[in-house]
């Protein structure tokens, strides 16, 4: 059963929590839509300039991707603020895009290129593809890449949005933040 949650929900009660295994500068974020804007939350201590390249990846099937650019450091949160976080406001390359735009993934100065729905890219993950997947616990979403196929591989970054209320859980083991 496939749960589509609101997106004005998501402006007023969402926490946003990242965990990456092998770098603390992750090339990974989530992507949320805020009033009338897209935001970028990502726990990357090195500060993005003005006009740096994202995908916007949207897991849920069926997967779509999309050209985005940051416009400018956000001085509102866009999520839950924890220590690291940087927010950024963030503008589509496409026009006339307006639905599903929530809990979707970034890849910051993505190099690669995707194919067959995975992402190839000639230094993330030694130029093996990489999956991406959304699943939903109890009260939140979360958004998981893969180093290969889904559950089967090695989680290489896991992003969670918390929700102020109740989702049917479709989340495997794997997908959950203390499991690798």
């Amino acid at each position: 059963m496939k749960t589509h949650l609101p997106v004005v929900v998501l402006l007023f009660f969402s926490l946003t929590s990242f965990t990456l295994a092998d770098s603390a500068a992750s090339p990974f974020g989530i992507l949320n839509q805020v009033g009338q804007s897209l935001c970028l939350a990502v726990a990357n201590p090195t500060l993005l300039e003005t006009g740096t390249p994202l995908k916007w990846i949207q897991p849920r099937p069926p997967m779509r991707v999309f050209d985005a650019i940051v416009v400018k450091p956000r001085q509102a949160e866009c999520a839950f603020a924890q220590d690291g976080m940087q927010f950024y406001e963030v503008t589509l390359k496409q026009r006339g895009v307006d639905d599903q735009l929530d809990n979707a993934i970034a890849i910051i100065a993505p190099l690669g290129r995707f194919k067959d729905r995975r992402y190839i890219d000639p230094i993330l993950n030694g130029g093996k593809p990489i999956s991406f997947r959304l699943c939903n616990s109890s009260e939140g979403v979360h958004l998981t890449a893969w180093a290969g196929t889904p559950l089967k591989s090695h989680r290489i970054w896991h992003g969670y949005t918390h929700l102020e209320f109740d989702t049917t859980p479709d989340c495997h083991r794997q997908e959950m933040p203390d499991v690798e």
